[in-house]
């Protein structure tokens, strides 16, 4: 299927020809030939430039996939290479010549196909290339578990979600493995089931997509502070949801090639849902579960945990995720159990503040820094993970945060192996170029975004390290020790034209409001704080135990 639609970022054919021409013009990366290779042929013959190249460069990739199984038996991440060499072989293999054909042909079904083990975009890919394997070349022993773990996997994610949720990089496989199933299956209630995953999965994904960002809470996120380059599923998300385009010439938009080719569209309203303006609105949703009578995401049993509501891929008690948007910012962050219940932050960023002011780095966290298992060395640097120690409350425009870091313990629920419990017995706050003016004043750290305002005030003493850089992105941390720690922050959009004035008013309005809003106990063995905010409610929230919100007048009206 070549793709003559015009550029026009308006309509999904117009915003697929950019992508696809933007994809084509890519210059392959050394550390990721084969794949990034495979998706830019791809975006070649479906616009139908420089084919030649691209069925060269096919049968280059696919004779480098058949060297390294017969060398090892295997194909280091192949599930990538199969998902996108069964896509290219069913829309263009009437161009690839009898070799080619051939040499794709015995890739295919030669590959050692797992859905039994590995993450669970892999396990995915996995069944979705061997199905169609399958089908393609009369194979009955790649379809029929590949169509039991399909059954399953689709049930469990329209019934409880996925494991790996609201990934900026992850997200992606889970669209375009199914765009592929959904175009290309010859059993029609498999298609129609596949049709509907993808509405449910855009649905869910779209309510985070803010002004060009994929805004909030992620399962796994490598890119904490916002990039430059396209993430996979932020390619995605412009797609089919429109707004404001992404940097296609750098990153990976590639992955987005199949979706862009596809036949499936998504539902009409969902883009036009996107291209209104969100003013006040609270979206809630659980993550991350699997149902008390069903396997869990992964297999292992160690997962389960007394009567929990479900055996998560990050957590045991499955994830209640929190977003509220208003204006130019979202404020978004996940409730996950108790410590022990998580069992794989090393990737995962638990909240978020993201806002909009034409800046690529619009965002502030804090964190306690976490490895990805004990062979991850330089996880402070990368700022990605999130410790099992941090747990945050939200309600509304308003976060409060709590660390409780043992000393001398080892995680033992990862399954990347143990790891120190306070081999960093600090949390740091990252605050980029984005935010324009920095003003302390009674232990309150007051940020001004160009659009929005922050106020942070650390519960123990903080100092300010020099600057840094991460993946490109220059920033300052707020460095604040102690194993027993905590936060509180509130943010308001600028709505004043004098910008100076209205930062001002909301300094003075937050230290009035503190003094008799504010209250906290560190000592405990569960440190609480309790916070009235400008709004006129109060936070109460106690490590490992209760968080409530109640209702109050305002004590410190604006002035």
């Amino acid at each position: 299927m070549q793709y003559p639609g015009k550029n026009n970022t308006d309509n999904f054919s117009g915003r697929s020809r950019i992508l696809l021409e933007s994809v084509a013009a890519l210059a392959v990366r050394y550390d990721d030939i084969v794949r990034m290779t495979m998706h830019r042929s791809l975006a070649r013959l479906g616009l139908g430039t420089d084919s030649n190249d691209a069925l060269q460069d096919i049968q280059k990739c696919n004779d480098m996939f058949y060297a390294g199984m017969a060398k090892d038996g295997c194909f280091h991440e192949g599930m990538f290479f199969v998902h996108v060499n069964i896509d290219a072989y069913l829309r263009f293999g009437d161009l690839y010549s009898d070799d080619l054909q051939e040499r794709v042909r015995y890739n295919q079904v030669s590959f050692p196909y797992q859905w039994e083990t590995g993450t669970e975009n892999h396990k995915l890919m996995n069944a979705v290339s061997a199905w169609l394997t399958g089908q393609t070349w009369d194979v009955p022993s790649l379809q029929a578990g590949s169509r039991l773990y399909l059954e399953n996997g689709i049930d469990r994610i329209t019934r409880y979600g996925l494991g790996e949720f609201d990934s900026p990089t992850y997200g992606i496989f889970y669209l375009n493995t199914f765009a592929t199933l959904y175009d290309f299956t010859r059993d029609l209630d498999l298609r129609q089931k596949c049709r509907e995953v993808l509405d449910l999965l855009l649905n869910s994904m779209s309510n985070l997509w803010f002004k060009g960002m994929y805004v909030g809470a992620h399962s796994r996120d490598y890119f904490p502070l916002g990039s430059e380059s396209c993430q996979p599923a932020i390619a995605g998300l412009w797609l089919y949801c429109g707004g404001i385009k992404p940097c296609l010439s750098l990153g990976e938009p590639f992955y987005a090639v199949i979706n862009a080719l596809s036949h499936y569209r998504a539902p009409r309203e969902i883009e036009q849902r996107c291209l209104e303006e969100k003013i006040q609105q609270d979206i809630i949703e659980t993550c991350d579960m699997t149902g008390l009578d069903s396997p869990t995401h992964d297999g292992n049993q160690t997962h389960i945990l007394g009567d929990a509501k479900g055996f998560g891929y990050i957590s045991r008690a499955g994830v209640t995720k929190y977003t509220y948007i208003d204006g130019n910012y979202a404020l978004s962050s996940m409730t996950d159990g108790k410590t022990g219940d998580i069992i794989w932050s090393g990737q995962m960023r638990r909240w978020s503040l993201d806002w909009y002011n034409g800046h690529t780095n619009s965002v502030l966290f804090f964190t306690h820094p976490f490895p990805d298992g004990p062979d991850d060395t330089d996880y402070r640097q990368r700022l990605i993970g999130s410790s099992p120690y941090e747990q945050v409350f939200q309600y509304h425009n308003t976060l409060l945060a709590l660390y409780s870091i043992p000393q001398g313990e080892e995680y033992k629920y990862a399954p990347r192996r143990p790891v120190p419990s306070d081999a960093d017995p600090y949390i740091e706050g990252i605050f980029t170029k984005a935010i324009t003016q920095i003003i302390e004043k009674d232990n309150w750290v007051f940020c001004h975004g160009g659009t929005i305002m922050a106020a942070i005030r650390p519960l123990k003493s903080y100092y300010w390290t020099q600057e840094m850089v991460s993946r490109g992105c220059p920033h300052t941390r707020l460095h604040s020790d102690g194993c027993k720690n905590g936060l509180v922050m509130e943010v308001e959009n600028i709505s004043s034209d004098d910008n100076d004035e209205a930062f001002q008013d909301f300094i003075m309005r937050i230290l009035c409001n503190a003094q008799s809003g504010l209250s906290f106990n560190l000592n405990d063995e569960n440190p609480r704080i309790c916070y009235a905010n400008l709004g006129g409610s109060t936070l109460e929230f106690t490590f490992n135990g209760e968080r409530i919100v109640s209702l109050k007048e305002m004590q410190c009206p604006s002035k």
